[in-house]
């Protein structure tokens, strides 16, 4: 038996131990590309964490999060010769989900610089985030997370921004992101409506907010968070991992505006996931589920 086969063999018996023979097998027989890779863990077969939540008004991933979705995942623009072209996401597979085709952008990208043109958005609404000037796309990373890529911001000029007002129905707004921000003067913004908006706000202090309500969270951190507003406490909160939520007032707008990811000055921001309810909280139960469901993908 060679080394490679031996390994496998040995890796399988562990997961045999551990309960996830089946899972194991199923990733033998797909063969070596769709071995778990980087910070991927071990979950269920399916990772399309919001086929059994409340559909979002607007969802966007570097994963497949809901398996009726057949479009594509986002569209890239390489620096040399400015052409784009959409990236699909792969085919589940057991365990993983359905990353993005990490492969067809590292092949458009080779020698070259890749930013973000389009984010499409998952929910089926068309709530498509993007940027049209060259200047102000934020950089897609490669291995920002082990293998996952994500969304590099440097500037508070850089931003995905829809093309149409969304316009939140009553004030109650859910906010999803998984980011990491490092030191610097300015934010990450994740934001709905009009400014200052539903704005869930990565801060130099080491702690992210909802309108008043902050809690803890180191910079140079992973983080998964979900912020609620509804101008009331203790309805609105904000949840950091797997902390306790942090509950305020937190008062959302209902004047129309953006769907936005917006950089920070002085500052690095990258972003792998953002996620947004009109006129939902997600309860404490759906807040739990979603958080841990996305540090097992990002592994953190």
């Amino acid at each position: 038996m060679n080394r490679s086969g031996l390994l496998a063999t040995v890796s399988l018996a562990a997961l045999a131990i551990a309960g996830a023979l089946p899972e194991a097998l199923a990733y033998v027989r797909s063969g070596p590309t769709v071995m778990p890779s980087g910070h991927h863990r071990l979950k269920s077969p399916s990772d399309a964490v919001f086929d059994t939540f409340t559909a979002p008004s607007a969802a966007f991933d570097f994963r497949k999060v809901k398996s009726s979705y057949s479009g594509p995942g986002i569209r890239i623009r390489r620096a040399s010769d400015n052409q784009e072209i959409d990236i699909n996401y792969l085919g589940f597979v057991p365990g993983i989900g359905a990353p993005i085709d990490v492969a067809t952008a590292n092949t458009h990208c080779t020698s070259t610089t890749c930013y973000g043109r389009w984010w499409y958005d998952q929910s089926g609404a068309a709530w498509h985030i993007g940027q049209a000037t060259a200047a102000n796309q934020p950089e897609l990373i490669f291995n920002c997370r082990g293998t996952l890529p994500c969304w590099r911001f440097t500037a508070n000029t850089q931003n995905l921004t829809s093309a149409s007002n969304f316009t939140p129905a009553t004030g109650i707004v859910t906010v999803n992101a998984v980011a990491i921000r490092t030191t610097g003067t300015g934010t990450c913004q994740f934001v709905s409506g009009a400014s200052p908006g539903n704005r869930m706000v990565t801060a130099a202090t080491a702690n992210w907010s909802v309108g008043t309500t902050q809690a803890a969270a180191a910079n140079g951190v992973w983080h998964a968070a979900v912020g609620i507003f509804n101008g009331a406490a203790p309805n609105s909160s904000l949840t950091i991992d797997a902390n306790a939520a942090v509950t305020g007032g937190a008062t959302g707008t209902t004047t129309p505006g953006p769907v936005a990811l917006i950089g920070g000055a002085t500052t690095t921001c990258l972003m792998g996931a953002a996620t947004f309810w009109d006129n939902y909280m997600t309860s404490a139960g759906e807040t739990t589920v979603l958080i841990a469901n996305q540090r097992g993908f990002w592994g953190f």
